[in-house]
């Protein structure tokens, strides 16, 4: 069976859904979903828990310089700057 996963970040969590295709005419279509609190929102680098929580925290950082989205879609370049500065000055110090 093919999957299909989507993650929506909203306030504390994010919602999940799964959506498992059928291989053959006697399967079924199934979806789950759900919403996980993970307050990556509010987190600092010392409370992440993991590398994905840490380079969410360090993006969500980098673009706080970004205050709409009108200004993070033209400057997408200035984004991936400021990301790849912040990152690198992370695992340098490691």
């Amino acid at each position: 069976m093919n999957s299909v996963e989507k993650r929506d970040k909203k306030g504390k969590g994010y919602r999940w859904s799964m959506t498992t295709q059928p291989r053959h005419k006697s399967d079924y279509e199934t979806l789950s979903s759900g919403y996980t609190i993970d307050n990556l929102h509010e987190k600092t680098l010392q409370d992440a828990t993991g590398s994905f929580e840490q380079i969410f925290i360090h993006v969500r950082e980098a673009l706080q310089c970004f205050d709409d989205a009108g200004t993070i879609r033209d400057s997408k370049y200035d984004i991936c700057h400021q990301v790849a500065r912040r990152l690198s000055r992370f695992y340098r110090e490691r």
